[in-house]
């Protein structure tokens, strides 16, 4: 999470640069699949439905899996959606000030990291692939700044490692509480 937040920082040099260039060489069209793909309705939906399925089915290990996805979507967005709030930076478009972290890009990469977890690096690589198309898809519809997807994808990570540790392995829980006004990240150590 710190190399990724190292990251988002450094590139945020270039956030204008790099918005600018992707509206004149990529093509939008191309990338509608990582917006609609990348979003956590779709993202945490087919998690939870893997993991009903796999508990009708009697699939242990699938049912796991759905259920290591679902974790990491709601702490992956909890921990978005109270950074969103927390720094209020505009879009690239001007459409509203929740540009920082991309949700859609923090999802993708959460799912890569559950997968690479669970099955290893065969499944890893096109996982992160896919978190990779989904963060130019944000930058190509103009939603988000480099460093918004850099921060995105290293939350994905930081919620997808954190989820899949195994029982009795983490030395931490991260946690989402509401309060007054707002949300709360919680950390507690064992």
């Amino acid at each position: 999470m710190a190399i990724g937040g190292a990251g988002a920082l450094a590139a945020h040099q270039w956030d204008g640069e790099v918005v600018e260039e992707s509206q004149q060489h990529l093509r939008p069209s191309v990338f509608e699949t990582g917006n609609i793909g990348g979003g956590f309705l779709i993202q945490t939906g087919a998690s939870f439905g893997l993991y009903s399925v796999a508990r009708l089915a009697g699939s242990d290990d699938f049912a796991a899996l759905g259920a290591d996805l679902t974790r990491a979507h709601i702490l992956t967005q909890g921990i978005v959606h109270a950074a969103k709030f927390a720094s209020r930076r505009a879009r690239p478009d001007g459409s509203d000030r929740y540009s920082l972290p991309s949700g859609h890009t923090a999802s993708a990469f959460a799912t890569g990291t559950v997968l690479q977890r669970h099955f290893g690096w065969k499944a890893g690589i096109p996982a992160y692939g896919f978190g990779a198309y989904v963060a130019a898809s944000r930058m190509s519809a103009n939603k988000h700044h480099l460093s918004d997807v850099l921060l995105g994808a290293a939350i994905g990570v930081a919620a997808g490692r954190t989820v899949t540790l195994g029982p009795g392995k983490a030395q931490f829980n991260v946690g989402v509480a509401p309060t007054h006004g707002g949300a709360a990240i919680t950390f507690t150590k064992h």
